[in-house]
């Protein structure tokens, strides 16, 4: 605490003179209270920065420059007293006009009195309360030679004369001992100073300017929320995708205590509870998000929705109290709540609006009922709803894809799929494309290579021949078990095209071109491809029968051989075939 102390004194007692020399003013020893120290560290708690602040609240909000923060972790500010306080949190921040606004935890702080724009006008004079070793005594001073506003309420000051660059940073006070604002860089020989109202009015918003977010970004202390609980969920929603875990967890825990009746929050904190560990409390906190939650049937379903990822995607460490069952009884709660409001409501645009409510209610069902293993319970409700007037194609595929979960027949699920297509109808969007692509793959399992190729050209033509390389490699595939095998040249040299490095399509082109006698180019693809890929078993046993063919049995023996040794079964048999 004694380093802190005279480390404040070092930076407080010195003082700069201008044009000359200067006492101190009789405002001085009233003011002197309500600036301090800031010392900034980084997240090795080693000291980067010092600087000056300016209290400009009785709870402890301090105004200060930008540079004092860059780049800090944490910091912490001294006053005359060598008293030390931490800085809580950031309450805004402009990397442009060099102003931060902080919390410090201070109580019963001395304020200063932030000087009106309207009252400091050309000529008004300027003292610039800074620290500078040489002077102890000094105040440096200077006039108010330019007056411009910003947004027509805040004030820049163009100076008649240049303060030291050691002052930049510091506060410009008038005559009277009010804060007019802190001192910015020198521009053409004089110094500028930004109005003090400005660095009080920076606060958290949901979307920051640029300046705020480059601020923000270089400061790591904590920051304060928005100060409206709807600007506040939206700034929530920003961050909990570039926040870790223990920041995300200080904002919620921010907005719990600053709206404590607003239910969104108790929601908000589950989920970086669960990343903690801290199920207890995620549970807590969810049952506090029902209590207070007008709709209780949404609020079943977002309880249920964050047992469920919970379960799926962290099992370990688990929680005893969840489980799907568990999650299956609050959206059933959801879905049957909601049933007698449907049953109500007389208005048609109400009925509907509750009905996809209930659907969103049921999708959560069937993805946790298969999730559990229980496909055809999933399958009844995909069922239900594609029964009724909210069916649509996504709907037909699920059901599609838990008749395979659930090991029903290839064509159970092209029928399904079929429906899905045809809810499209004719002729199909660019919507329906990957519905056409999922019909072709079931039809490749199926055996029905003709019907998949013709899917995939639906899909070409859907996605208005923008596709890339490996969709002209699966149809050559598709195409060469149709036996359509100059189909499958042209789209193998149309994926070599666009890749023509690739060791697979050069395999797949080799044995296309054995096929259709094409030996020549069937040697060279195979050729390149070992050369790209030097243990590709299958590469050598095509070389070595295409070799067979042009009569090198020679050649074809050493390629045979090594494909052997790589684990080719095949190669054995054509040497005992060809090479006895």
């Amino acid at each position: 605490m004694k380093k802190l102390f005279f480390l404040f004194l070092t930076l407080l007692m010195p003082m700069m003179a201008h044009a000359q020399d200067a006492p101190l003013p009789g405002w001085y020893k009233k003011v002197q209270k309500s600036i301090v120290s800031i010392i900034s560290y980084n997240q090795n708690k080693e000291m980067i920065h010092e600087g000056v602040g300016y209290v400009a609240t009785e709870d402890g909000v301090v105004l200060s420059d930008y540079d004092t923060f860059r780049d800090a972790y944490s910091a912490v500010v001294v006053d005359m007293k060598g008293k030390q306080y931490n800085v809580v949190r950031i309450l805004g921040a402009d990397s442009s006009n060099g102003l931060v606004r902080s919390q410090t935890d201070m109580d019963k702080a001395t304020p200063l009195k932030i000087a009106s724009p309207i009252g400091v006008n050309r000529g008004a004079q300027v003292l610039a309360i800074g620290f500078y070793k040489d002077k102890p005594n000094v105040v440096p001073t200077s006039t108010v030679g330019k007056k411009d506003m910003i947004d027509s309420k805040y004030g820049y000051y163009t100076l008649t004369s240049e303060f030291d660059g050691n002052q930049v940073g510091k506060g410009a006070f008038n005559d009277a001992g009010d804060l007019i604002g802190i001192i910015q860089s020198s521009i053409g020989g004089k110094s500028g100073v930004i109005d003090a109202s400005m660095a009080m009015s920076l606060s958290m918003a949901a979307i920051q300017s640029n300046n705020q977010a480059i601020a923000l970004n270089n400061i790591h202390i904590k920051k304060a929320l928005p100060d409206t609980a709807e600007e506040s969920l939206v700034y929530l929603y920003f961050r909990s995708t570039t926040a870790d875990d223990a920041e995300y967890m200080d904002l919620v825990d921010q907005f719990v205590e600053k709206f404590p009746d607003n239910a969104e929050g108790y929601h908000r904190r589950a989920a970086p509870l669960i990343d903690l560990h801290r199920f207890d409390e995620a549970d807590q906190s969810l049952q506090k998000y029902i209590q207070l939650s007008t709709d209780k049937n949404m609020a079943y379903s977002k309880v249920a929705d964050v047992i469920y990822t919970k379960v799926l995607y962290q099992p370990e460490p688990a929680y005893d109290k969840w489980n799907y069952d568990t999650a299956l009884s609050y959206i059933d709660k959801a879905i049957s709540g909601i049933e007698p409001s449907i049953a109500a409501a007389t208005d048609s645009i109400a009925n509907r609006s509750l009905l996809s409510q209930k659907i969103e209610y049921q999708i959560l069902k069937a993805k946790i009922l298969s999730s559990k293993g229980d496909y055809r319970g999933a399958i009844s409700i995909y069922d239900e709803i594609n029964s009724g007037p909210f069916r649509a194609p996504a709907f037909f595929m699920a059901s599609s894809m838990q008749h395979a979960l659930a090991g029903d027949s290839l064509s159970v699920q092209i029928d399904i799929m079929n429906s899905a297509i045809a809810e499209f109808g004719d002729p199909l969007p660019a919507d329906a494309a990957p519905y056409i692509l999922q019909r072709a793959q079931l039809y490749e399992a199926d055996g029905q290579y003709r019907k998949a190729v013709g899917d995939f050209n639906t899909y070409l033509y859907l996605k208005n021949n923008k596709v890339n390389d490996s969709f002209y490699y699966d149809r050559s595939v598709l195409e060469m078990n149709a036996r359509m095998y100059q189909q499958a040249l042209d789209d193998i040299d149309k994926a070599l095209s666009l890749s023509p490095n690739n060791p697979d399509y050069l395999l797949h082109k080799s044995s296309v071109n054995l096929v259709v006698s094409q030996i020549d180019e069937c040697i060279s693809a195979a050729r390149k491809c070992i050369q790209l890929k030097p243990d590709m078993a299958q590469a050598y046993r095509i070389l070595g029968y295409a070799l067979l063919q042009k009569g090198d049995k020679n050649g074809a023996r050493t390629n045979l051989e090594r494909a052997k040794s790589l684990g080719d079964e095949s190669a054995q048999e054509i040497m005992d075939m060809y090479l006895k």
